[in-house]
């Protein structure tokens, strides 16, 4: 086997120590230090080896910046991140960048891709039950079309806006007068 080949396997075993589970995590660590000691191998050798930078867009809305981050410090609480521009043509900040492991940043980005879809989601229910909430939802009169038939997405889209609307409190537009 050769040291590249060791290499390799050590950066596997050291990201299995640094982002497993309980054991798994303490069992990957212990073999990463008999196996380094082994072939008399540095382990800070292997971390220069596995940081590298990396920029992720998020655009410029500032919840999908938020939930990113948020992901990454869930994952490393002790994670630096950089806001930055993706390119000079960018206006405003559109990306994050941080400097970490090429699995750690894959891990990450997939968490995000899942998580920012059923944010997105739960968004527009949100705000359908907001709507209900407060009595703004329009009613269909004679004169509309008849509507196609509710695709699952949309029936599932409605019973979580109905579930929601139950706690959402209703916005006072005018002030009550109480008294005699």
């Amino acid at each position: 086997m050769s040291r590249d080949d060791i290499l390799a396997r050590l950066r596997k075993i050291k990201s299995l120590a640094d982002h497993g589970e309980g054991g798994e995590a303490a069992n990957a660590a212990a073999l990463l230090d008999t196996i380094a000691a082994e072939h008399g191998i540095d382990l800070d050798a292997i971390d220069a080896a596995l940081v590298s930078d990396h920029v992720f867009k998020t655009g410029v809305d500032g919840w999908r910046q938020k939930l990113f981050c948020q992901i990454v410090w869930c994952r490393d609480r002790k994670m630096e991140l950089y806001s930055c521009r993706s390119d000079r043509r960018t206006r405003g900040h559109d990306a994050i960048k941080l400097r970490c492991a090429d699995d750690f940043f894959v891990e990450v980005v997939a968490a995000f891709e899942v998580l920012s879809r059923d944010y997105d989601r739960q968004r527009k229910a949100l705000f359908r039950a907001f709507l209900a909430a407060n009595d703004l939802l329009l009613e269909a009169s004679a004169d509309d079309e008849p509507r196609k038939p509710l695709s699952d997405a949309e029936r599932c889209l409605l019973e979580d806006a109905a579930r929601l609307s139950l706690g959402i409190e209703k916005t006072m537009l005018r002030k009550q007068l109480t008294g005699a």
